[in-house]
Formats: C-alpha cells, sequence, structure tokens
C-alpha cells in the first residue's frame, strides 16, 4: 500500500512528492528516482530546490541520468550537469541525443548567472529568403510548443529580426517571410547577468527575447520563466512541462494558451494577406 500511495504521488502529483521528499536523505531520494520511469523521476527532479536537486543527482545512475535529461528543460539539464564531476560530465555528454549534447556545450561556455547560461539554445529560428509556406511546414514539424515569435537569421546566424508566427498564418502562401519581417525588436547579450534583464520593459509584450553574442549572431531565447528560475533557484522549480508552468503567472499562461492553436498550422486552401497595419506585433 505504501508503494503504491508513492507511486501515486509521483506520478499524478509531483510538486507535492517533492515538498514531502525535501526533508528525506539525499541518497535515498536518489535511489527512489533511479527506481521509477524517467519522465516520472524527471517532473519530481525538477520541484525539488536547487540544493537537493544538486545532492540527488550526484547518486543517480549513468543510465537514469541520460534518461532523464531529455525530459528537463536545456536550462535545468545544464545546470543539474554541473554538480557532477567534470570527468562524469566528458564522459555523459557524448552519449545525449546530438542536438541535446551541442546546445549543453554552448550553454556551459557562459558564467552561472547569465543569459547566456539560462537560455535556450534549440530555439527555433528561420534562414532569410524562405515562402511563407515553407516556414509553416517547418513549424509544423517543431515538437516544441509553437513560439508566438520566430527568429530570423542568415547563413552565419546573424540575428536579422522576427516574423509573428500569427502574421505567417493569415499571409500569402507564395510571399517571403522578408516581407514580414520585424527588425524592431528587443536584443538580450548572452554575457549581461540576469539582474540586468528582471525588470527590463521587453516582457510587457514579449515572452521570449533573443540572446546573442558580441557579433550578432543568435545563441537562444530567454523566455521569463527561465530568467526567473535563474534568480531565484532556491525558491522557483527550475522548470518542468507546460502543462505544469501553468500557474506560474501570466508567461506561462500565454505558453498554454498558444500552445492550443497548434491546430492552425496547416495548410490554408486559400491565401490572404495579413489585414493592412498588422504586419508586426510591439
Amino acid at each position: 500500500m505504501a508503494d503504491l500511495l508513492v507511486s501515486t504521488l509521483m506520478s499524478h502529483y509531483p510538486a507535492d512528492a517533492a515538498l514531502a521528499l525535501e526533508s528525506q536523505d539525499s541518497i535515498e531520494v536518489a535511489e527512489l528516482l533511479n527506481t521509477y520511469p524517467e519522465r516520472i523521476s524527471a517532473n519530481v527532479l525538477a520541484f525539488l530546490s536547487a540544493p537537493k536537486q544538486a545532492e540527488c543527482v550526484r547518486g543517480l545512475t549513468d543510465l537514469k541520468l541520460l534518461a532523464l535529461l531529455p525530459h528537463l528543460p536545456i536550462s535545468s539539464s545544464s545546470q543539474l550537469l554541473l554538480h557532477i564531476t567534470r570527468e562524469r560530465r566528458k564522459k555523459l555528454l557524448p552519449l545525449l541525443p546530438l542536438p541535446m549534447t551541442l546546445a549543453l556545450k554552448v550553454l556551459h561556455r557562459f558564467p552561472e548567472g547569465t543569459a547566456g547560461a539560462a537560455m535556450d539554445p534549440l530555439t527555433p529560428t528561420l534562414p532569410l529568403g524562405v515562402t511563407v509556406e515553407e516556414a509553416l511546414k517547418r513549424l509544423r514539424t517543431l515538437t516544441q510548443v509553437v513560439p508566438h515569435q520566430v527568429f530570423i537569421v542568415d547563413e552565419n546566424r546573424l540575428l536579422l529580426g522576427r516574423v509573428s508566427t500569427s502574421v505567417l498564418l493569415l499571409a500569402p502562401r507564395k510571399s517571403h517571410i522578408d516581407d514580414w519581417l520585424d527588425i524592431k525588436s528587443p536584443v538580450f547579450s548572452a554575457h549581461s547577468r540576469l539582474e540586468d534583464y528582471e525588470q527590463h520593459p521587453a516582457w510587457i509584450n514579449e515572452t521570449l527575447v533573443p540572446v546573442v553574442d558580441s557579433k550578432g549572431l543568435f545563441l537562444g531565447g530567454l523566455s521569463q520563466s527561465a530568467l526567473m528560475a535563474g534568480l531565484h533557484p532556491l525558491n522557483e522549480p527550475s522548470n518542468s512541462t507546460v502543462a505544469d508552468r501553468h500557474n506560474s503567472g501570466w508567461v506561462g499562461m500565454a505558453d498554454l494558451l498558444w500552445a492550443s492553436l497548434g491546430s492552425l498550422l496547416t495548410p490554408s486552401k486559400k491565401d490572404s494577406k495579413p489585414p493592412a497595419g498588422n504586419s508586426h506585433e510591439h
């Protein structure tokens, strides 16, 4: 009966399970996480405090850690890997899926507490010059939540601007995204401290801000929820799925509502041009 209660709690109420495990011995918690499917373990681990996460991750087996990390946001995975030895990290990184390995290597280039360390390097981008039809086709293949804005880069990944996804849905399919490009958008520096952006006016209208290096090359996107988690790791869950984040505030709710619009990303039988004056979002 006790095992059934623990299983139910961890499977359906990960935040409550994490709260209950917070005061338990970290070695025992790690042993418990080792015995559960990686998705369940990842959800519970995401709600543990940062110090508890650091202690528990050292007790996870290599196989469990490799299976668990892809179920966490990339910024959370990056922070967890910093709590294991350099030798173990070097051994595990090449064994993860290649896109994740490359993203983690990018994040580990930046000091903790910077925009570069908290961003998502896997933020979708589109190359300049593609048609709206091709852009929507690429967006339909995304496994993550469809972004409100898609960042546009050149062949060297220089950030050129952004395009509103809602505009793409209404734009003529044969037109090019260049016609709807918005070049007036906020940009964050990867080397800047997160504190510099906590009260930034960009958050009034944006849910995701591009992060660039000193040359203006696109590195990833920083969400407000990731920024707050980076600023307050002891008070905030490190992150979880979109559904689990719906109580985290306006940005989380916006992401959840936008996810429900994914069905709109289907080929249109008729080309329709966006209403005049709505080609950009501000």
